[in-house]
């Protein structure tokens, strides 16, 4: 028996090597980025609004006496109920659109230390500046004198009738401006204590 050059029945082994010919898979796409703007906009305006918002607040709650009555102007730094108490001033029962600036120590330069604005209806508005010791003056005047550090106050379209006086439990001086341009029902009241 002879041989042939197979050896245990094995075939002719393969000595190249193996070239892999498939292509290979595409790499995940990266995620976009985004406009470019978004970043610097996060990073800057996020804090910058933050603290235009706390500002906004810290200034409302420094700015009413309490940081909760909505009816004070800036620069009050007393409670309505502690100026009226103080003043002797009565507040009529029907009073809407209550506004006031109690600033008893003249911190903000006013020489008035309470302006207090409010609306009555007509038919009230002589009892209730009689109430807080004020009597009809024959003078007017074309706008509100002396409130120009008030809030809340209708510009007059006609002449303001003035009013003046002394509060009965305390004595202090009072001077009333009544308007009665705007609502026909009732009657804008301007009362400066103290000036």
């Amino acid at each position: 028996m002879g041989m042939t050059g197979d050896m245990g029945g094995a075939g002719p082994q393969d000595t190249e090597a193996v070239i892999d010919l498939t292509p290979p898979a595409p790499e995940p796409a990266a995620p976009d980025p985004g406009p470019r703007w978004l970043g610097p906009l996060v990073v800057i305006g996020l804090p910058v609004a933050l603290a235009a918002v706390v500002g906004t607040l810290l200034y409302r709650q420094l700015s009413a006496p309490d940081g909760t009555d909505a009816r004070a102007c800036p620069g009050s730094t007393e409670s309505l109920d502690s100026a009226t108490a103080r003043y002797g001033v009565r507040l009529p029962a029907g009073a809407v659109d209550v506004h006031y600036l109690a600033d008893p120590g003249g911190a903000g330069g006013a020489k008035v230390p309470l302006h207090l604005a409010y609306r009555v209806p007509r038919a009230t508005l002589d009892a209730s500046m009689e109430a807080n010791g004020l009597v009809l003056r024959a003078e007017t005047s074309t706008g509100w004198l002396g409130a120009s550090r008030m809030c809340g106050l209708e510009e007059p379209s006609t002449g303001v009738a003035r009013w003046t006086g002394v509060l009965l439990p305390t004595g202090y001086p009072v001077t009333g401006q009544v308007s009665v341009s705007g609502n026909p029902d009732t009657a804008q009241v301007l009362l400066q204590v103290g000036g």
